[in-house]
């Protein structure tokens, strides 16, 4: 059941899951699912972490971008409190007050997240994975 939290996954793999998995949390978020998101970033980690095992790097270095993204929203939350807080109860509800600063503000955290998970994801996905078997296991099949 678990199989797929080790082992290696090939480039051309890699891309079809990350392909798969935006289409389905497009779809997750469309529909309105709640828990949608923390299932999808599960997800995210499962993919990056065999791509790292097949370029022969541990699946810890996943913290970086994750890292990353935390200190984004903190800055964001840290320079714009209160009024950031607003913005995105009011990107939830439609209800409450909104500032311009706020919403600026909650748009520049957003946009750096993406950044730093596409940046990542394609940094991942171009970068050649290890010949031969390495710690993490035999090179994935070709498919």
């Amino acid at each position: 059941m678990f199989s797929y939290l080790t082992g290696r996954s090939s480039r051309k793999e890699y891309w079809i899951g990350v392909g798969l998995l935006l289409l389905v949390g497009i779809g997750l978020a469309w529909a309105n699912v709640g828990g949608a998101s923390g299932a999808t970033t599960f997800l995210w980690i499962l993919i990056w972490n065999r791509r790292l095992h097949d370029t022969g790097q541990s699946g810890w270095i996943i913290l970086i971008p994750l890292g990353l993204m935390i200190v984004a929203t903190a800055a964001g939350l840290y320079f714009g409190g209160k009024e950031v807080l607003e913005a995105f109860e009011y990107s939830q509800t439609g209800k409450g007050p909104i500032t311009d600063r706020g919403a600026w503000m909650l748009i520049g955290v957003v946009l750096a997240a993406i950044a730093i998970q596409a940046g990542f994801t394609i940094w991942l996905g171009i970068r050649k994975g290890e010949p031969g078997e390495n710690h993490f296991g035999p090179p994935p099949p070709a498919f």
